[in-house]
């Protein structure tokens, strides 16, 4: 099935994986003495870091961009 949210177009350019994929993001969030309460205010762009968690592929978001 085709992806149709935040991975819609978006493809390994190595190994083809459209399934998951780790993004280097800023995020807001609260931070107390037991732990964080995370937010759902993550920022990326084409320009951050991305990485394929099938085959290790190294590049920019915008570069699984097949769309």
């Amino acid at each position: 099935m085709a992806n149709s949210n935040c991975l819609e177009n978006c493809k390994c350019p190595r190994c083809g994986n459209e399934d998951s994929f780790q993004v280097v993001a800023t995020a807001v969030f609260t931070v107390v003495d037991d732990g964080t309460d995370f937010g759902s205010n993550v920022n990326y762009d084409a320009d951050s870091p991305a990485y394929c968690t099938q085959c290790d592929w190294q590049g920019r978001w915008g570069d699984l961009s097949v769309g």
